[in-house]
């Protein structure tokens, strides 16, 4: 989760799921006093890293593609909705992608126009990484968290697969984590050692 709105906006929120959730990025390393939007402190993370960031580009809706399984269908509805209508065009604000072309930030936006006009052109804000690179990048900033469809907060010690390859051990936070031959993760793990041996990569 790298919410659009501010921690400090979260954490004063009333709704409660908002709040949750500035909460859960407070617990992951976030400043509670920061206004600015989440996605801008990534992206400024991203650039500090090396990394390079351009925000003069349009996209055709369906060259897109998204990373995220599921996707709030009234959300998507409403917002293809309202364009129909002339009150709300999800291309302007800018969607963060990935080098690659997968969305990071800015699902339903794009969800609504693959519904209203898939031949559209969206604004958008690219990485010049990959998404999985991304994703990796994004799991060591302070203040991002887990979140499932129900807005469910993930505990952080859970394992992030990102789709690793079976008999797989990676290091997450400093804590090992691996992935048995059978497509399942598990972790932490003491040691790289121990991760390895679950695994059936024994050593020593």
């Amino acid at each position: 989760q790298i919410p659009e709105e501010s921690i400090k906006s979260l954490l004063a929120s009333d709704k409660p799921a908002d709040k949750k959730k500035g909460e859960a990025a407070v617990a992951a390393g976030a400043d509670p006093d920061d206004d600015r939007p989440m996605t801008d402190i990534f992206v400024a993370y991203l650039k500090k890293e090396g990394v390079s960031v351009k925000g003069d580009e349009k996209v055709e809706v369906g060259q897109l593609k998204a990373t995220q399984q599921e996707i709030k269908a009234g959300k998507t509805f409403g917002m293809a909705n309202a364009y129909y209508e002339g009150k709300y065009d999800p291309t302007k604000k800018p969607i963060i992608i990935s080098s690659d072309n997968h969305i990071l930030d800015g699902h339903h936006r794009w969800s609504a126009m693959l519904t209203a006009d898939p031949e559209a052109k969206m604004n958008v804000i690219r990485i010049g990484i990959p998404m999985k690179k991304i994703l990796e990048k994004s799991f060591e900033m302070p203040g991002v968290f887990r979140a499932d469809l129900q807005d469910n907060i993930i505990e952080p010690d859970a394992p992030i697969d990102l789709a690793r390859e079976p008999s797989s051990t990676w290091q997450q936070k400093g804590k090992w984590y691996a992935k048995d031959k059978d497509g399942k993760a598990s972790g932490p793990y003491e040691s790289e050692k121990a991760a390895k041996n679950h695994v059936g990569k024994k050593e020593g």
